[in-house]
């Protein structure tokens, strides 16, 4: 019965060799655990952004449609211009 378990207690590896791979090993395992954690906390930064800040409030509109039409004009919206749903009608809102 000593034969058949001797091959699992000599060494075919030198000491050496069995250091750097055991090293590897671990630098792999911590180089993983310092990605997923560097992913973790990017994605709560990203979650934790502010929205963008609306910078001036036009008007209260009764329609979607009229409140899209002074969006798109120049002289009160311009490019970067939002309609939102309020309980008494529509809000414009430019950036």
């Amino acid at each position: 019965m000593d034969d058949l378990f001797s091959f699992f207690s000599t060494r075919k590896v030198p000491r050496h060799i069995e250091r750097r791979t055991t090293l590897k090993i671990k630098s792999a395992i911590a180089a993983g655990v310092f990605t997923i954690g560097a992913v973790a906390a990017g994605a709560g930064v990203a979650a934790a952004a502010p929205a963008p800040m609306r910078t001036e409030f036009i008007g209260n509109y009764a329609t979607y449609e009229a409140c899209a039409a002074d969006g798109n004009s120049p002289k009160t919206g311009g490019t970067h211009w939002e309609c939102i749903q309020v309980a008494d009608g529509w809000d414009l809102h430019t950036y």
